[in-house]
């Protein structure tokens, strides 16, 4: 064992040696940093996944900043967009799940199969909440945990009779997980049809 100590020795220091010597010859470090370099072009070249939602309903978009109710304009519940429905009638923005379905039937929760939760709601003027209409014109047959396809109908409601009742229509959408995305990007605000791109998030 001992006489074979030295051979293992020199052995070790040519191999050594030699991939030193292969690596200084062929420049391998300049290699590795080109080849990073192309990682990062490739990692600039990747651009955001976004989720389109629809417009929930046919009327005029405008921005949820003006609508007439302070919660809500203020964004505290997060960004979104708003609507002056002229059909009274609110379709799924996204694919996914009803989450909240409140019997009085002014509220909708839906979380998308993309992780999205997305409110529909049709509020009422200077803060005096629908809700106290107990689901008087209003009509729905969706319940909790329900799965919905974009562009099914969900909510029929008397445009003409709730305005009667003192109440304003106004439909909002708000992405209620707001923080988790880079950006809520409303696309389209003036007249609009259900269906029609209202927002696009990005991550």
């Amino acid at each position: 064992m001992n006489n074979q100590l030295p051979l293992y020795i020199l052995v070790n220091l040519i191999s050594f040696g030699y991939g030193f010597a292969l690596t200084w010859f062929f420049d391998y470090k300049k290699s590795m940093d080109g080849e990073l370099e192309n990682t990062d072009e490739e990692l600039e070249d990747i651009k955001l996944e976004s989720e389109d939602i629809l417009s929930p309903v046919t009327g005029k978009a405008f921005e949820l900043s003006n609508a007439k109710d302070d919660v809500f304009s203020s964004l505290s519940l997060g960004d979104g967009i708003a609507f002056t429905p002229e059909e009274g009638k609110i379709y799924a923005p996204v694919t996914g799940e009803i989450t909240v379905a409140y019997p009085t039937r002014h509220a909708i929760g839906i979380k998308s199969d993309n992780g999205l939760e997305v409110l529909i709601e049709v509020l009422i003027h200077i803060g005096i909440d629908t809700v106290e209409l107990n689901g008087k014109y209003f009509e729905s047959n969706i319940k909790q945990g329900m799965h919905v396809k974009a562009g099914e109908e969900l909510v029929s409601f008397d445009i003409d009779k709730i305005k009667e009742a003192g109440y304003d229509p106004t439909v909002m959408m708000i992405v209620i997980n707001t923080p988790e995305y880079k950006a809520i990007l409303p696309k389209k605000y003036g007249e609009v049809k259900h269906g029609d791109l209202a927002i696009t998030t990005q991550v």
